[in-house]
């Protein structure tokens, strides 16, 4: 296409529910000497591609949604949000600024980069962290977790039949340190 080229609104022309584009190319020569060419760019989901999303982010406050394959979504520190999409996601921050991280579907992963840093989820709202599976706080140096039954309860949507083989299986959040690393847990919400 050349400079010369149009975009319209062209409707649902394929009937899925979501708007699709026209753009045209007044002097395309697929069909003859300058007989102008059209294309429509159908329209879908956001995020719906089954490629993996793969980004780092800025300091910044930033939006990061992945799509339906094992995305990567990393923060650089500010108030961000995070939306994984239906793939078993990691997601990545240094530490708690940002706004929210929502895991989405599939069994997903919240990476802490702490750097001898205290990560205290029973002082954070319980709707900040939503559907995380996981949580590995290994960093660097000594990081300390602390965790309480409640945090459990609403971090996780994912029942964990590693734990009781094919039974009914309980909610359950699997969490990943290291040596030096302190995990603290707590009964409920005000730590005690």
């Amino acid at each position: 296409m050349d400079l010369q080229t149009r975009t319209a609104a062209a409707g649902d022309i394929n009937r899925d529910g979501f708007a699709d584009l026209i753009v045209g190319d007044w002097q395309g020569d697929d069909g003859g000497d300058a007989a102008g060419e059209a294309y429509v760019v159908f329209g879908a989901p956001f995020g719906a591609g089954s490629a993996p999303v793969n980004t780092t982010g800025t300091g910044a406050a930033e939006m990061f949604i992945g799509g339906v394959g094992n995305d990567h979504l990393t923060g650089g520190g500010g108030a961000d949000v995070f939306h994984g999409g239906a793939g078993n996601d990691t997601i990545t921050a240094s530490d708690f600024a940002f706004r929210l991280v929502d895991g989405g579907s599939g069994v997903d992963t919240l990476v802490l980069q702490g750097a001898d840093a205290t990560f205290d989820f029973t002082a954070l709202a319980d709707t900040k962290v939503q559907s995380i599976e996981a949580i590995d706080f290994t960093g660097t140096g000594n990081n300390t977790l602390k965790f309480g039954l409640t945090d459990t309860l609403n971090l996780s949507e994912v029942p964990n039949f590693d734990f009781t083989g094919l039974g009914p299986a309980p909610k359950a959040v699997v969490i990943d340190g290291d040596i030096g690393d302190t995990l603290q847990l707590a009964l409920d919400a005000r730590g005690t």
